[in-house]
């Protein structure tokens, strides 16, 4: 990674793959070197602030962590917990009223979020604001909303066992799978035909002949056609004559 970083010294991913790797060897101080470098060049790098981040707050300076925990809720602003941890290094420089403003806005942008809401009415407490029972309501909602939720996804999973209204247990899988494989191993162990024994089933003793069938067949073989349909009665046939004369018939 030094051979390679010599000769790319602008590549963020090397340095926070050195800051690693000098950090599991226990250099901290090294370390954060390589991540501030990293850091430098490549500042959207979510691991890198993670890591400089939680540095900072094991160490006791929550003011400096705040600009990397910023900068990571501007790269992930989906994810809930880098706008919290900005409100926690507020409250733990004592500034509350910032850690308040932002977990009220937090508040605003994810409002089913139980942890934030906890934080709220935490901070309440200390403050001695009147808002904590308001937070403590939504509290109660939120909760009773997310185990109806949840008994949701429950039944919605149980349901899918259920096959025309019977529950298949564990044991039925077994018994027909055991059944599948019985009757499988019996269609693979089945005697096959022997081809060259098969008298009375594909083959006759002799050879077959079509003198004794003509033989049976009556002397004298009438071929008139027969008469298998239904007659039908014509009950106003109209009967033309040869002398009748075809203009007549026209009408007038």
């Amino acid at each position: 990674y030094l051979q390679a970083l010599s000769g790319h010294r602008t590549d963020g991913y090397l340095h926070r793959r050195l800051g690693e790797l000098v950090d599991s060897q226990g250099d901290k101080s090294e370390a954060l070197q390589y991540y501030f470098d990293a850091y430098r060049h490549s500042p959207c790098d979510i691991q890198t602030l993670e890591w400089l981040a939680s540095y900072y707050i094991e160490n006791q300076y929550p003011e400096k962590a705040i600009e990397f925990c910023m900068q990571a809720a501007l790269v992930k602003p989906e994810e809930i917990k880098w706008n919290l941890m900005v409100a926690s290094c507020y409250r733990r420089t004592g500034n509350y009223a910032a850690a308040l403003d932002k977990y009220k806005w937090t508040h605003q942008r994810f409002p089913d979020d139980i942890d934030c809401i906890q934080f709220l009415i935490k901070i309440c407490i200390d403050l001695g604001l009147p808002e904590r029972e308001v937070y403590e309501n939504e509290l109660k909602k939120v909760t009773k909303m997310k185990e109806i939720e949840f008994q949701r996804k429950t039944s919605a999973s149980k349901s899918q066992n259920i096959v025309k209204g019977h529950k298949i247990s564990s044991a039925e899988r077994d018994v027909a799978a055991n059944t599948r494989n019985q009757t499988f191993d019996d269609h693979r162990k089945r005697t096959p035909i022997n081809l060259d024994n098969t008298e009375g089933v594909f083959s006759q003793q002799g050879p077959i002949t079509m003198r004794p069938y003509v033989d049976q067949l009556p002397q004298q073989i009438t071929y008139e056609r027969p008469k298998t349909a239904i007659s039908k009665k014509e009950t106003h046939g109209i009967v033309f004559d040869d002398n009748d004369n075809a203009a007549d018939l026209l009408p007038d």
